[in-house]
């Protein structure tokens, strides 16, 4: 037996929280990838020093945690960058266009493209954003699948 720890309504308001954050306009906007549903969260921490007993200045940790459904495909990962270099460091900046890359990559190779996903959403009548109170198997988590990570 399977125990909802959130009503469908409140995945629902969460889900769509983190969809905005894909958006333009949006801290995560570089991981949307054409012809798919991507919500997630960006993030940036600065790193700790225990010699020096403070958190530094420029040293960070980028990540971007996030899910993508395509026509019957869906994959959850995370990408962490640590320490990321140059002028942008942020999870929005570095972490994000990653998870578009490797979750785009591996969209096109299971045969989707930008035109294939559009095509199949218009033939079924979808939207663009999947309902989470229409899917049995769906949680706050929406899908289990490709989990990544990187370190730069």
């Amino acid at each position: 037996m399977t125990r909802r720890s959130v009503s469908p309504e409140v995945a629902q308001r969460v889900l769509a929280m983190l969809a905005s954050v894909v958006e333009p306009g949006g801290t995560g906007a570089r991981a949307a990838i054409p012809g798919a549903f991507v919500a997630g969260k960006t993030g940036t921490a600065q790193k700790f020093d225990p010699t020096e007993r403070r958190y530094q200045d420029d040293r960070h940790l980028a990540w971007f945690a996030g899910m993508a459904k395509a026509a019957e495909e869906s994959f959850v990962g995370v990408v962490m960058i640590d320490e990321p270099r140059g002028k942008a460091t942020t999870g929005g900046a570095v972490a994000a266009p990653l998870f578009a890359r490797i979750v785009g990559e591996e969209l096109n190779r299971r045969g989707y493209s930008e035109g294939t996903l559009e095509g199949l959403r218009r033939q079924r009548g979808e939207n663009s954003e999947p309902s989470l109170a229409e899917d049995s198997d769906a949680s706050p988590s929406v899908a289990s699948g490709t989990a990544v990570a990187g370190r730069g």
